[in-house]
């Protein structure tokens, strides 16, 4: 869970934009760790800087799809071993994610 401590408003005309622990910044939603500043009434995710913002599909997948490439395997290997479409690798592959470390590995790093 993300704690509240490391958030911030991201809206650029918010007087509190990019400050932390400034008391504007409330749970906007437990479910899926939403929060909301109090000044702007902009809403984010907690994983709005998080690379795979937006996947639906299993960690553990894209973590292995992660490490099987930065192996070296092929998209097609990759995306049998996964039981993911081959398409699917080339996506997450383009997309560029930026370099998060999840469990001691940074994904795509480009």
């Amino acid at each position: 869970m993300t704690s509240i401590r490391d958030q911030y408003c991201s809206n650029a005309t918010c007087e509190f934009y990019g400050k932390k622990l400034c008391g504007n910044v409330v749970v906007h939603g437990r479910a899926y760790e939403r929060f909301k500043c109090k000044v702007c009434g902009r809403t984010w995710a907690a994983s709005r800087c998080n690379g795979m913002y937006g996947l639906r599909s299993e960690v553990w997948k894209l973590t292995s799809v992660r490490k099987m490439l930065s192996d070296g395997a092929s998209v097609r290997k990759t995306a049998e071993l996964v039981h993911v479409s081959p398409s699917t690798v080339q996506r997450w592959k383009m997309r560029k994610i930026n370099p998060v470390p999840l469990d001691g590995v940074t994904f795509f790093n480009s």
